[in-house]
């Protein structure tokens, strides 16, 4: 590991190789994880992508057969700093689970160390992200426990991530600050995280006006960082903060000839040179308003909007979003700073409804004007990471479900349509993930800010348009008040199930036609099916006979 940290990734690489096969060996899975996660972090360094991901499936096969240790924690956070790779802010959906699965095994094991790293890896995570409402709560949580830990490591791991905060509000002196004390703390270390620090310092440089400092510190990182290929650590930052358009931005505004002059000038700088940048005179930050990217809920917002909806509890979200409780807790003081709510009561006013639905009232809570593309793409945000989001979760298919839906599907007088507040993508990859996306020929999708009524509306045309439907046998299964309002709005029979956010008494004050715990057996829905047709064709009969 001091091979890897001071930079000399290939004997660092040639000694975990010798490590691996000798854990191997000894069959001692602990030692062969370490060895592999190591591994993938250096050849992330080397940017060798293959070599990489190799390396981090063979650890995640591994990593779920190990008992909980320090161990196993703290390999879940090197396996999210080696998926970094060269895309720092497109960091794939498993890193959260192995960040939060980090942060419970650590919690559990009572180790605040840990706690405490695996808490700066969240905030860099959802800062890159740009939910920086969730960063600023993790940062702070950080703190607090590295203060009381009084760990110089940590705390100067915590000013450098903080630093990205205090650019993004305008506060340039402190970030340079925070920059040059970690300066000099890396030079003792002899790690080869400089030339990282020194691309977000060129950053700050260009927004304060210092162009030629700028291209001068520009030059130092490349320096340090050789004449080789720029590692993964730093080709991430570098897309990060924009290094290409700052460099295009600096030869604009100096010239072609006096950029490489000064990116010359720089490539000979020391560390002391660095203290005589000079601190320009900048007003005191403000706290900037409101506005569209800074308060937008994030995809994993709106899920958890989503399950708030259905009364789930804190506890019983974080299960199903696969995350921890103190996730769960982080990710509604967001939504309620975001919609200005103080409450779940009045965070459930805005849930509850279809994914348009929130998506327009959340711009209308923001003051905001929910125009339709916008809305579209919001929507669209929340879509696109589902298919690779759900394999995480824990989900499974209700009882009967699957029975059902197979004996049905046998049956030449019965079809089945999906009714729901989903958009078409959402409910495609839901039903894809649990395999039951072949039940359905087709179905009625959250298209637009209508109420669920609409939705139902557009099921019954849709079936109507592929036969004869007789409006008294149509049936909608639902387990919340939205589906029963949508099923009395086409004067269909409601079949209420008690599995969802709501209970049997709750759903029973609604008067569906019939409520259930869970759904029946198969026999026995058919049943209940076949006595519902009865009753409508002894209604029509009866109707038809005091006609004229």
């Amino acid at each position: 590991m001091l091979a890897r940290f001071q930079g000399d990734f290939a004997r660092a690489r040639m000694l975990c190789d010798q490590s691996l096969k000798l854990y191997r060996t000894l069959a001692d899975k602990a030692g062969a994880l370490i060895a592999l996660v190591q591994l993938a972090r250096i050849s992330s360094f080397q940017v060798d992508q293959t070599s990489t991901e190799s390396f981090l499936a063979e650890a995640a096969s591994l990593i779920e057969t190990l008992p909980e240790s320090v161990v196993k924690a703290d390999a879940y956070i090197d396996m999210v700093i080696s998926m970094t790779g060269t895309s720092i802010n497109q960091l794939p959906p498993e890193a959260a689970h192995y960040l939060d699965e980090s942060e419970r095994i650590h919690r559990a094991l009572n180790n605040p160390t840990g706690v405490a790293f695996v808490l700066l890896h969240q905030a860099n995570r959802a800062l890159w992200e740009g939910d920086y409402t969730l960063a600023a709560s993790r940062f702070d949580e950080a703190e607090r426990l590295i203060m009381e830990l009084g760990d110089d490591h940590l705390h100067t791991r915590l000013a450098m991530s903080r630093l990205q905060l205090d650019i993004r509000e305008g506060d340039f002196a402190t970030a340079r600050r925070r920059l040059e004390n970690d300066f000099q703390q890396a030079v003792n270390r002899g790690d080869h995280h400089m030339p990282s620090g020194l691309l977000i310092l060129a950053s700050i440089l260009h927004k304060q006006g210092l162009e030629v400092w700028s291209a001068r510190v520009l030059g130092m990182a490349e320096a340090l960082m050789g004449t080789g290929q720029m590692s993964a650590e730093a080709a991430a930052f570098a897309q990060f903060l924009r290094i290409g358009d700052i460099r295009a931005e600096l030869r604009a505004q100096l010239g072609d000839e006096a950029f490489a002059d000064e990116f010359v000038a720089g490539q000979q700088l020391r560390l002391d040179d660095l203290r005589t940048i000079p601190h320009p005179q900048m007003p005191a930050p403000v706290a900037k308003a409101s506005s569209a990217s800074a308060t937008f809920l994030t995809a994993r917002e709106i899920e958890v909007l989503r399950l708030l909806a259905q009364e789930l509890s804190n506890p019983q979200i974080a299960e199903k979003l696969v995350v921890s409780r103190r996730t769960v807790d982080a990710h509604l003081r967001s939504i309620y700073d975001k919609l200005g709510v103080k409450s779940r009561d009045a965070a459930i006013r805005v849930a509850g409804l279809t994914d348009y639905q929130i998506a327009v009232q959340t711009f209308r809570m923001l003051g905001l004007d929910p125009e339709d593309s916008t809305v579209r793409r919001m929507v669209r945000r929340y879509e696109e990471p589902l298919p690779s989001f759900l394999p995480l979760k824990r989900g499974t298919v209700l009882p009967n479900v699957r029975e059902i839906l197979e004996h049905l599907e046998s049956r030449s007088d019965v079809r089945s349509y999906l009714l729901t507040g989903n958009t078409r993508g959402g409910a495609q990859a839901k039903l894809t993930h649990y395999r039951l996306m072949q039940f359905f020929p087709d179905g009625a999708f959250a298209e637009d800010a209508g109420d669920r009524s609409t939705v139902a509306t557009r099921a019954l045309e849709l079936a109507k348009r592929s036969g004869p439907v007789f409006d008294e046998a149509v049936f909608v299964i639902g387990d919340t008040p939205h589906d029963i309002h949508g099923a009395n709005a086409i004067g269909a029979r409601t079949i209420a199930v008690g599995t969802g956010g709501y209970t049997v008494e709750e759903l029973t004050a609604l008067h569906p036609w019939r409520v259930f715990s869970e759904l029946p057996p198969p026999s026995e829905f058919i049943q209940l099916i076949e006595r519902g047709r009865a009753e409508a064709a002894a209604v029509t009969a009866s109707g038809a006979g005091d006609r004229p």
